[in-house]
């Protein structure tokens, strides 16, 4: 945990409960999901879990705020404590996204997929989130897939890289007229026809991430 003395920003803490700061920074370290903690010198304190945020802003503070936040981040070991300029913030997210808080301007930014979806950077451009849906109900169809995900508010997405195909093999769904699946020899993915492939028990919906 990184400690500095800061806010997170749209958040009062009148309504937290009261707790030690140490106690307060504690529970946030051991609790699975919690990526980050908000305090005030009063002993009041709040904890962020990462699968409800998707944005949160930290903004500097002084010490005579009695504001600070505890980032739940990576820091080596066998390092001293590192400079505060140096600091590079990376969440250990559970899905194993390595999202890193941006530094800007008097303070810190986080961004990040809805719930546990998953990141993929296609481009410099483009970023999209995903997630895989089972269907004990065969997929028989793009238009029903399309559907699916719609009624998720989301789109039908498809494959734009090794790394995705990988991601989507590991709960072994096929997507979008594309089996995905284990086979002997080594392939991960078959091209079909749509009216070929009438055993789809999944899809995968996504969006672009901003």
């Amino acid at each position: 945990m990184v400690k500095i003395y800061g806010k997170v920003d749209g958040f009062t803490l009148e309504r937290s409960s009261v707790k030690a700061k140490d106690d307060c920074v504690e529970d946030c370290f051991e609790s699975a999901n919690c990526f980050l903690v908000f305090m005030y010198s009063h002993d009041h304190c709040g904890s962020f879990d990462f699968n409800l945020q998707q944005k949160l802003t930290v903004s500097e503070t002084s010490k005579a705020s009695g504001y600070f936040v505890a980032f739940k981040t990576f820091v080596p070991s066998n390092t001293e404590c590192p400079l505060y300029e140096e600091l590079n913030l990376v969440v250990p997210l559970g899905n194993g996204d390595p999202i890193a808080w941006e530094a800007v301007n008097n303070g810190w930014t986080f961004t990040k997929c809805f719930e546990d979806w998953k990141m993929f950077k296609r481009n410099e451009e483009l970023t999209v989130c995903m997630q895989t849906f089972y269907s004990s109900i065969p997929v028989d169809s793009i238009a029903t897939a399309q559907k699916n995900c719609a009624d998720k508010g989301h789109k039908l997405t498809g494959v734009g890289s090794y790394e995705e195909l990988k991601w989507i093999q590991a709960f072994e769904d096929p997507e979008d007229c594309l089996i995905v699946c284990k086979m002997r020899n080594g392939e991960m993915m078959n091209d079909d026809l749509c009216e070929n492939t009438p055993t789809g028990y999944g899809y995968v919906c996504g969006y672009q991430f901003v």
